[in-house]
């Protein structure tokens, strides 16, 4: 008979075992494991929030055993974040098909950690027999499944428990879905072929492994443009970083920074002298969500607000030095991994998009502070 509640069972698709040792799926498989618990987890956006909920996957096979079969849902382009994590069984990305898929389905347990209208209309619909987490009330409103487990729900809409908040993201979401907390609980990123292809990239923008490279992430996305540290404080800083210790700067961003990582890569080419252009190198945006990875991996060290690129670092235990000012930096959990900087200013945690002060919060934070820190962190 085949076994079709075993863990490594695929489907369409014999299972490991079968391709590594030709064994047949029935019941006389020595490699049979029986599925325990049956879980959903719902985290779509954004792809650095995915990230950082990834240390739960401790959690959860801490508390419902190692034979628990778990589901993510993600956003599609969230997907090559997960789809080698070990301790995932199926992630489906969020579109027609996998909500068909998740009609049909059920589960023992729902974790929801999505606020976005569609996410929570389908934690409400999703067939399972516990759910933690936020779902809809009947007139279409957020709310949590546990009404006594609200901290999470009225951190988002309280600007002075915001402010107050000094827990971080994990041990917020961890007591929002009643599972153990542990700080050695950390994130986990695979990336399939890494060696391979940080060779390929190595070649591609003709990076050299030797030098000693630090990564600026020049942007922080389109939603929270107060989270970017100014662009001539990082030309300022790469100038003394390339000039007195001969390092080499790599720029990263998404599609919303090609514009301003050329005009940075641009005024380095005229300020340095034919012997130190090469060491100031733009990867674009063309790499993938995992060859992004694979470069911030070479990086020794990278400078970057609260994006994508701080927890790809904090995911690959890469030093960073990190800055705080429109939003919290309690929530960040660096994992002994980097320093944080807050801005010096009076109106912290604002949380706007724009900011119409001429001196906003983050470029209270010199370069001059940013040096010093970097050798310091270098040397340690």
């Amino acid at each position: 008979m085949i076994q079709v509640d075993c863990i490594y069972y695929e489907g369409e698709i014999p299972c490991k075992f079968h391709k590594k040792y030709q064994v047949e799926c029935n019941e006389y498989c020595q490699y049979y494991k029986k599925i325990g618990k049956r879980i959903l987890l719902i985290k779509k956006d954004a792809l650095g929030d995915v990230l950082r909920t990834t240390p739960i996957l401790h959690s959860i096979k801490e508390k419902y055993g190692e034979d628990t079969h778990i589901t993510w849902l993600t956003a599609p382009n969230a997907v090559s974040l997960l789809e080698n994590n070990i301790f995932i069984q199926k992630v489906y990305q969020f579109d027609f098909k996998s909500v068909l898929l998740l009609e049909i389905e059920e589960f023992d347990i729902l974790f929801n950690l999505d606020k976005d209208k569609p996410a929570l209309a389908l934690a409400k619909k999703v067939k399972a027999k516990e759910k933690y987490g936020f779902t809809l009330t009947k007139m279409g409103n957020l709310t949590t499944f546990d009404k006594n487990e609200q901290y999470a729900h009225r951190l988002g809409i309280s600007d002075k428990l915001k402010k107050k908040n000094i827990k971080s993201y994990q041990e917020i979401i961890t007591d929002l879905l009643k599972l153990p907390y542990s700080k050695e609980y950390k994130y986990i990123l695979n990336i399939p072929q890494k060696e391979e292809m940080i060779e390929f990239l190595c070649e591609r923008y003709n990076i050299n492994r030797n030098s000693k490279i630090i990564g600026y992430v020049t942007g922080a996305g389109p939603k929270f443009l107060t989270k970017i540290w100014p662009k001539d404080n990082f030309i300022e800083l790469g100038l003394s970083l390339i000039k007195s210790k001969n390092y080499t700067v790599l720029l990263f961003g998404a599609e919303s920074e090609r514009e301003l990582n050329q005009e940075i890569f641009n005024i380095f080419q005229s300020k340095l002298n034919s012997s130190l252009k090469t060491k100031i190198i733009d990867t674009c945006c063309n790499n993938t969500l995992l060859e992004y990875a694979a470069l911030i991996s070479l990086c020794n060290l990278i400078i970057t607000g609260d994006t994508l690129g701080l927890h790809l670092a904090i995911s690959l235990q890469i030093p960073s030095i990190s800055f705080y000012g429109p939003t919290s930096a309690s929530e960040i959990d660096l994992y002994e991994t980097g320093i944080k900087i807050i801005a010096d200013s009076e109106c912290l945690l604002c949380y706007k998009k724009n900011c119409d002060r001429e001196d906003f919060c983050l470029s209270s934070i010199k370069p001059e502070e940013v040096y010093k820190k970097i050798l310091k962190l270098l040397k340690e």
